[in-house]
């Protein structure tokens, strides 16, 4: 008897289960995204999915107070905005695409005092947050970074995230576990659901296809379409649009920080 073997079943999307999750009236926090939208387009998916009934937040990764902590990590990366990355950059990108008619809900930037560890925001206050490899990040690789160190680091991250969040609300935290040493047969194995886990979340993780892909219209379409040879950012922009069956999206498939790994941690 042959054998039947049955294809391998698709990984879902991470634009997808952000899509599932985030609501068009919930208050939703990006803490620290990177410097533009080609890099990390989680903040863009969230200015599209949260609506003008909602509140869209933008946290930096460190506070002016705790910037000096991390110095060593922005190396060379400077900006505007304080913290690890440039968000002044990728805030104009936004502001860019809504002044051709894109329904993005304009970020609110939380400030210099605000960061992964102390978020300027009441307790209680948020549906969502979105954390893109910005807590493994400042946690440090595990050749840098000692194991109770990386633990107290994320400890404190997630301590926060918690107070933040209502009952019921979610950390949506995307990453690359071989990257940061988090996966295979590493003593730092299943760090980040241990310390989830001790918190009080209740957390599971999936691996996701790291594609996001947004609906657009076909006004903005053809605006892009029409507008990139005269600007940088809709050129990069161009590349990514595409159009079946009348239906016009913007695919974001593999961006620089390629993030398979996806947890979702609920505060009970």
């Amino acid at each position: 008897m042959t054998e039947i073997i049955k294809p391998p079943t698709p990984l879902p999307e991470a634009g997808k289960v952000y899509q599932e999750i985030i609501k068009p009236n919930n208050a939703v926090a990006v803490v620290g995204p990177a410097y533009s939208l080609f890099k990390d387009p989680g903040l863009l998916l969230a200015s599209f999915l949260v609506r003008s009934e909602g509140k869209l937040y933008v946290v930096d990764p460190v506070s002016r107070e705790n910037q000096r902590d991390y110095d060593q990590l922005s190396e060379g990366v400077g900006g505007i905005v304080t913290g690890i990355g440039n968000i002044d950059h990728y805030l104009e990108e936004i502001s860019s695409l809504r002044g051709l008619g894109a329904p993005l809900k304009n970020p609110e930037w939380l400030g210099t005092d605000s960061g992964a560890q102390n978020i300027a925001l009441p307790d209680d206050s948020l549906d969502v947050i979105i954390d893109h490899n910005t807590s493994v990040f400042l946690a440090g690789k595990p050749d840098t970074s000692a194991l109770p160190e990386r633990r107290a680091e994320l400890e404190k991250i997630y301590r926060e995230y918690q107070r933040v969040l209502r009952v019921g609300g979610k950390l949506l935290l995307q990453t690359d576990n071989i990257r940061y040493g988090l996966q295979g047969d590493t003593p730092q194995k299943g760090l980040i659901n241990e310390v989830l886990k001790d918190l009080g979340f209740q957390a599971s993780d999936i691996e996701v296809k790291d594609t996001i892909t947004i609906p657009i219209s076909g006004d903005f379409y053809k605006a892009v379409a029409e507008s990139h040879r005269d600007d940088g950012i809709l050129w990069y922009l161009s590349l990514r649009l595409s159009e079946k069956n009348g239906a016009h999206m913007l695919t974001f498939e593999k961006p620089d920080h390629y993030s398979p790994n996806f947890y979702i941690a609920t505060k009970i």
